[in-house]
């Protein structure tokens, strides 16, 4: 019996339809992503790499919702967009049999046909991508949120890349600046500058390295940038442009130019502070810096200090020096040190030193500072020394007046004896002994009275040079064959109002100690003369008071004194066998302070002596 055509004709469309299935499926089976066939959101078939990619047999997988292939977190996205048959690529974590877990891209086809609707799943491994696009991620975020300005010219200069965080900087977009040139965002001088540096760069093909050029800011103002580069080569060795990033250091060049006006500053009050300041390394005692009034009072150039130790300077000795750090190192702190200070001129200053120690760089200095106190320690003295001549001074004029009393009695006892008894030769010859001493003992009352202030004083009206013109000869009677007296009288000088006979006793007294300091061989120079005392010199001269005054000044060539002898030339009847007449200095000065008056001895061993006397005129 012959087939039915119809019969025959189908059996030959179902061969071919297997044969087209097998042909199918060996071409599935050979793809190397995972492939899911899907009906109704559950598998019905799968090749051989998704067999091998998830672990499940045919058996397995058959039936499975398709969501199972993936993470419990992603089922929710896996199947609303299996449902609205979307067929763009998204990303997802798979989800193996034995539970390991892996980056995929989803990329779904619908196919319909006979009514039948089924869709094809690719299900691609995107870990490697993955590990470039978390490199890139890493880079990028690198990129971006770095505080400075990254980008790319090509060998023309044109911005081919900028990072965003250019508008932060200079308020572009990363469009407004991609195309230009980075010398159109300078001023044209600017500009003009760095385009150079740029160029020899780019010809020598080296990199550029921290160089600082000026910006323009969107708005007008204008940015400090510093600028780094390298050249980028091709695989032939050809300059084909730079990659480079801008960092933002206006705030910085704002800083910095504050603390070098703050330097600024700080070296001009240094150097104007009236006190002498030293910084010194702690460790060495090396000298680091030193202002004007430093060099001014020890006499040293900066030249001849920066650098060398205090020590090495001669300032002081080790041990002084170990003494000062030992006091410091209580406190890193001390005010108000006293040490001596020897000067470019062997001088000696007594100072007054305040220190502390600071710290730079990891580096210990000391910043000193002392106040020369040599002077204030002088008028101590002096002072001192008037109080206590003062207090010497009283004595004296009680032990005068008493002594005065009691010598009264003596000399008319005496001179009532030679009266009564003017026939007994005995009495008259020891009666004019004892008058002679009397008279002796009544010229020390008086001086003592001098010395005191306490004499019985007749003021007159009395010009200078009259006085020394006419008493001079009555003083020095003598001559002195191998003594100059000269004289160098003022004209016109102020007259004083003064005691004649004290003056003469003044002037006595002095010139009787340039006469025994010339030792028989010599010059005597005497002035007169006007000064207006101020207040420094009386500040400085403890005993006179601002006003003027006529100056009588008597010096020698003499040997001199040193300055212990000087500082007790005024003390009652202090002597040395140059010097001295019992009260006749103390005298001296008791005259000239109670005429209103002043008197200073300057002199020198082996120098001579000057005493200067100032009177106030009438």
């Amino acid at each position: 019996m012959e087939e039915d055509p119809t019969c025959k004709e189908l059996k030959k469309q179902i061969r071919t339809l297997e044969q087209l299935t097998d042909s199918m499926r060996a071409l599935v089976d050979a793809s190397f992503e995972p492939l899911l066939v899907l009906k109704n959101g559950t598998c019905i078939d799968q090749n051989s790499a998704a067999t091998e990619q998830f672990g499940y047999c045919s058996s397995e997988a058959f039936g499975r919702p398709f969501s199972d292939w993936f993470v419990p977190e992603c089922h929710d996205m896996v199947d609303r967009n299996l449902l609205s048959r979307c067929e763009i690529p998204y990303p997802v974590l798979a989800l193996r049999k034995d539970g390991t877990k892996f980056p995929c891209e989803i990329q779904i086809r619908t196919i319909v046909q006979k009514k039948q609707t089924l869709q094809v799943a690719a299900i691609r491994d995107i870990t490697d991508r993955n590990k470039l696009l978390e490199s890139e991620v890493k880079f990028r975020r690198l990129v971006e949120y770095s505080s400075d300005w990254i980008w790319e010219v090509s060998a023309n200069g044109i911005y081919t890349y900028v990072s965003p965080q250019i508008e932060k900087i200079l308020g572009y977009k990363q469009e407004e600046v991609i195309g230009k040139s980075p010398f159109e965002l300078m001023p044209p001088e600017e500009a003009s500058r760095v385009a150079e540096i740029f160029k020899d760069s780019a010809l020598q093909r080296k990199p550029i390295v921290a160089i600082e050029n000026i910006n323009l800011h969107k708005n007008g103002h204008r940015v400090v940038l510093e600028t780094s580069a390298n050249p980028i080569f091709n695989e032939q060795g050809g300059l084909i442009g730079y990659q480079g990033v801008d960092r933002d250091i206006t705030r910085l060049k704002r800083y910095e130019k504050t603390i070098e006006e703050s330097e600024k500053k700080f070296r001009i009050l240094f150097e104007m502070l009236p006190i002498p300041i030293s910084v010194t390394e702690i460790e060495t005692g090396r000298l680091v810096d030193v202002n004007d009034r430093f060099c001014k009072t020890t006499k040293f150039t900066k030249k001849e200090l920066i650098g060398k130790s205090t020590i090495e300077v001669g300032f002081y000795s080790a041990q002084d020096r170990g003494e000062f750090l030992l006091a410091l190192s209580g406190s890193d702190e001390i005010k108000e040190f006293e040490m001596d200070f020897k000067l470019k001129e062997d001088a000696v200053i007594s100072a007054l030193v305040f220190a502390k120690i600071i710290e730079d760089q990891n580096k210990r200095y000391i910043i000193t500072a002392f106040y020369d106190q040599t002077d204030r320690k002088h008028l101590d003295a002096q002072q001192r020394k008037i109080r206590r001549l003062e207090s010497i001074a009283t004595l004296s004029g009680g032990i005068a007046h008493q002594f005065n009393n009691a010598l009264s009695v003596v000399s008319g006892h005496v001179e009532l004896l030679q009266v009564g008894l003017s026939d007994d030769e005995k009495v008259q010859t020891f009666g004019q002994s004892a008058m002679k001493a009397i008279n002796k003992l009544a010229d020390l009352t008086k001086l003592l009275q001098a010395y005191a202030r306490g004499g019985k004083y007749k003021v007159e009206s009395l010009n200078l040079n009259d006085f020394v013109r006419k008493q001079l000869p009555d003083i020095l009677p003598d001559k002195h064959p191998g003594i100059t007296i000269d004289m160098d009288l003022s004209d016109d000088i102020p007259n004083i109002n003064a005691d004649a006979s004290q003056l003469q006793m003044v002037m006595s007294a002095v010139l009787s100690n340039a006469l025994e300091a010339l030792e028989g061989c010599g010059r005597i120079h005497i002035t007169t003369g006007e000064k207006e005392v101020d207040e420094g010199f009386a500040a400085v001269h403890q005993g006179i008071t601002p006003g003027h005054y006529v100056t009588i000044a008597v010096k020698d060539d003499g040997k001199g004194m040193d300055e212990e002898t000087r500082e007790k030339i005024f003390d009652p009847f202090f002597t040395t066998k140059f010097q001295g007449r019992g009260l006749g200095m103390a005298a001296v000065y008791g005259i000239a302070k109670n005429h209103g008056g002043y008197i200073y001895v300057d002199s020198e061993l082996g120098n001579g002596t000057a005493v200067q006397m100032y009177f106030p005129r009438e």
